[in-house]
């Protein structure tokens, strides 16, 4: 028997497939997935999956919040959970298995069809809103009392993305009053900061609504000028400048959103009963973008590279001022049917900071995928004859130079 991270709780019994973008398989099956990308979840939606296992997955990743809006409007949602290695699950692939509410995932020998619970109480679900560890390193210098981090080392970036995010994160580390962090980027393609937060510092101010929300605020109005910006017609310069914004208001909340989400679900635990607690949370986890994507099978690709073939992503037909009033009504109008007014009022502050938080951590992701996919295809349109591999090892400035725009920004 193995046990489980819990996020959609209810119980299923079913054959355990691997997903390996099949999209021929019709009969019902529980899916195996490494993690709970977009594309699994219109996997999910358009075939008879009736469970989900996730080697590792975000509690609010994009994929996740896509299936909440789809459970909303079909009235009923499919077992999650997560955390479970493909090494320790591989002997159950192919054969009939058993999730329960609690996680346990087990065999299950004698069954005809695959069934999925209906009468589970609403006022026992309970999920597992846990963050995902971190994955900073930081290396001490004892001899000069000095050190560097890595925020992210599972990724490796090439040198004309980090030509263009090093500019943005220098204006970036200015907001937190720091002036003089080098930022490099070694052979292995990671890059480095110097006297730059730790990543606990960071989670710290990201859940403290008084030091997150002007950095919040300032986050909202960047992503609506950027999609305005993207509306008009725009040079490559243009383009560029957009991105290095991005990355200027890029590290407080990233590796932290799950952080602030658990402290939302802690806060709601202190003001709701259980049964309301589960409903409430994903609520706050969905939003009208989501819904957007949901409704128009728009997939986002896991990858964030800088330079793809990945097609245009399309701009959504309102903005993120729209979505903030829209899920900001939604949230009161909850409030209003569980007559839970007086509780909204009371801490209408901190209710609108979590969803603030969460509309922004949503757009995060599409703006990236706004300026990415746009910035690949006027390369692609400008040096046609050269080859992504060989683009990636020249700096922007180099770039600006061969397409023949000038860049002032310096880094």
């Amino acid at each position: 028997m193995l046990h489980s991270i819990v996020i959609f709780p209810s119980e299923v019994c079913g054959v355990l497939k691997e997903y390996k973008r099949d999209y021929s398989i019709n009969e019902p099956h529980i899916l195996y997935v490494p993690a709970l990308t977009t594309d699994v979840a219109f996997y999910v939606i358009h075939k008879p999956v009736c469970g989900i296992i996730s080697e590792e997955s975000s509690f609010a990743t994009h994929g996740a919040n896509i299936l909440r809006c789809y459970f909303n409007a079909i009235g009923k949602e499919i077992t999650w959970v997560s955390g479970v290695k493909r090494f320790d699950i591989y002997n159950m692939l192919e054969k009939n298995i058993c999730i329960k509410q609690n996680g346990e995932i087990s065999f299950f020998d004698s069954y005809e069809h695959p069934i999925q619970s209906t009468n589970v109480n609403i006022k026992s679900k309970k999920a597992d809103y846990l963050p995902m560890k971190k994955r900073s390193i930081v290396k001490y210098n004892i001899s000069n009392n000095t050190y560097m981090i890595c925020y992210w080392p599972h990724r490796s970036f090439d040198i004309l993305t980090f030509s263009i995010m090093k500019i943005g994160l220098v204006k970036n580390l200015a907001l937190f009053q720091i002036f003089d962090s080098s930022i490099t980027l070694d052979k292995l393609g990671n890059i480095w900061f110097s006297n730059a937060p730790f990543i606990a510092t960071l989670t710290n101010m990201a859940v403290n609504i008084t030091t997150a929300l002007p950095f919040l605020d300032k986050q909202i109005r960047l992503y609506e000028k950027i999609q305005n910006d993207l509306i008009k017609n725009y040079s490559f310069s243009k383009l560029t400048s957009l991105i290095v914004e991005y990355f200027s208001v890029f590290l407080l909340f990233h590796d932290t959103y799950e952080d602030v989400l658990v402290d939302a679900d802690r806060f709601f635990k202190s003001i709701f009963s259980q049964s309301l607690v589960y409903e409430v949370m994903n609520t706050l986890m969905t939003c009208k973008l989501d819904e957007w994507m949901f409704n128009n099978d728009i997939i986002l690709e896991k990858k964030k590279s800088l330079l793809s073939n990945e097609k245009i992503s399309p701009i959504p037909p309102f903005s993120i001022k729209n979505d903030l009033v829209y899920c900001i009504n939604r949230f009161s109008n909850l409030m209003k049917t569980l007559k839970m007014e007086r509780i909204w009022n009371t801490h209408r502050e901190r209710f609108f900071f979590y969803i603030k938080f969460f509309v922004t951590k949503e757009w995060k992701f599409v703006i990236n995928k706004l300026l990415f996919t746009r910035f690949s295809d006027h390369i692609k349109k400008c040096m046609p004859n050269e080859s992504f591999e060989s683009i990636e090892k020249k700096s922007i400035f180099e770039i600006q130079k061969i397409i023949k725009e000038d860049y002032n920004a310096k880094p």
